[in-house]
C-alpha cells in the first residue's frame, strides 16, 4: 500500500499554482510514479502532496509547480519531462545526474509509443518537411548569424581559431572591441 502524506508548501512560492490539487492530479502523479517505480525518486505536488520513494532513500525530488506539467508528462513524457524542466514548470531537488540515471533504469529499453502519439511519429517524408521548413531560408537569413564562411560551431576550442563574430552579434553586442575580442579568444 503507498504512503501519501501532504506536505506543507506556501500557496504561490516559486511560480506554483495556488489552487489545491484534486483526485484526477493525485492519479497522474501515481501513474507517474508506476512508470519508474524501481527508482528512487520523491514526488511532490504544488499544493505539497506528496509520493515518498517506493525504491528506498530519494535520490531526488521532481516537484510539479502546475497541472499542465503533470498532464504533459503523462501524455507524451519523451517530450514533455525535458520541456517541463527547462520551462520551469517542474523543479529538480537533489542530484540531477543521479535522477536521470535512476529514470533511465527504471524505464528500461522499451522504444513502445502510446497509440495516441503515433500519428505525431516523425517518419521519413515528415523528416524531408522539417529539413526544407528550417533550412530552406535562403543565404542571406544565415549571414545574420554565421560567420564569413557560413559556417556554425556552437564549441570555442583553444589556440588560434579563424571563428569571427557574425554581423548580428556585433550588432547585438555594440560591436564593442572588448567583446569582439571576448569573442576572437579561443
Amino acid at each position: 500500500m503507498e504512503v501519501i502524506r501532504p506536505w506543507a508548501v506556501p500557496e504561490g512560492s516559486g511560480g506554483a499554482a495556488a489552487h489545491a490539487s484534486t483526485w484526477l492530479d493525485r492519479w497522474a502523479l501515481a501513474r507517474i510514479q508506476r512508470t519508474v517505480a524501481s527508482a528512487p525518486i520523491r514526488f511532490l505536488l504544488w499544493d505539497g502532496f506528496e509520493l515518498p520513494s517506493t525504491a528506498g532513500p530519494a535520490v531526488a525530488t521532481i516537484r510539479f509547480k502546475h497541472r499542465s506539467a503533470l498532464i504533459g508528462w503523462v501524455w507524451d513524457p519523451d517530450l514533455n519531462v525535458g520541456e517541463g524542466y527547462m520551462s520551469g514548470a517542474v523543479e529538480i531537488r537533489g542530484d540531477l545526474l543521479a535522477l536521470l540515471e535512476a529514470i533511465y533504469r527504471a524505464s528500461g529499453t522499451s522504444i513502445h509509443r502510446p497509440w495516441w502519439l503515433w500519428q505525431r511519429s516523425n517518419d521519413a517524408r515528415a523528416a524531408r518537411e522539417h529539413v526544407h521548413h528550417h533550412y530552406d531560408l535562403g543565404n542571406e537569413f544565415y549571414r545574420l548569424w554565421l560567420d564569413r564562411e557560413m559556417l556554425y560551431s556552437c564549441a570555442w576550442g583553444r589556440g588560434s581559431c579563424s571563428a569571427r563574430p557574425s554581423r548580428a552579434f556585433v550588432a547585438t553586442t555594440g560591436g564593442g572591441s572588448s567583446m569582439r575580442e571576448s569573442a576572437h579568444r579561443c
